[in-house]
């Protein structure tokens, strides 16, 4: 009879162990095209004034911060270390790429809606964050990864994305308080 149990906990445990692993396993690979996306988004973007030690990538939760910083540890962008960080609201003075994840876009949203960034290449995943605060955001259309650009926003941080990549997205335009109000 212990036998029997211990062989039921097994299979339980086993069971429990595939589940979990099936569930995670759809968000690693999600996460790890999204790191291929920004790694390009990096090489095609041009900073007025370009970092000089260090290129600080930052991320705003540890949500997806795992999984982009192992994707993206052997990249290096304009001959420069990258150094991987997780920053709050207020931190992002230290950085030159943002990724704010769906998990905190809450906190970041109103925070980035009132800051004028300059410098800072900001990269979302929550539906219309383009045209609330960052200037490049990912969304899905028939289970394809895509992304649209807000070039007002990237003007505005000083920022150049070359026309190639402009090609690519979908462009969007930033939301003015008067629209908002009416929606």
């Amino acid at each position: 009879m212990r036998r029997i149990i211990h062989l039921l906990l097994l299979i339980a445990l086993l069971c429990q162990i595939s589940i979990t692993t099936n569930a995670y396993s759809p968000v690693l690979r999600e996460y790890q095209i999204k790191s291929a996306f920004m790694a390009n988004f990096i090489r095609y973007t041009h900073w007025q004034s370009m970092p000089t030690n260090n290129f600080q990538f930052c991320m705003t939760s540890t949500h997806a911060s795992d999984i982009v910083s192992k994707s993206l540890q052997q990249e290096r962008w304009f001959d420069l270390t990258t150094q991987f960080s997780l920053v709050a609201p207020g931190e992002e003075g230290k950085c030159h790429f943002l990724f704010v994840d769906q998990s905190s876009h809450e906190l970041w949203q109103p925070y980035l809606s009132l800051t004028k960034v300059k410098n800072l290449l900001v990269v979302s995943e929550q539906k219309d964050s383009a045209q609330q605060y960052s200037q490049i955001n990912f969304f899905f259309v028939d289970n394809k990864l895509r992304f649209e650009i807000n070039p007002s926003r990237l003007q505005g941080a000083d920022l150049a994305i070359n026309a190639s990549l402009l090609r690519l997205a979908r462009i969007v335009n930033s939301r003015s308080l008067v629209s908002e109000g009416r929606e």
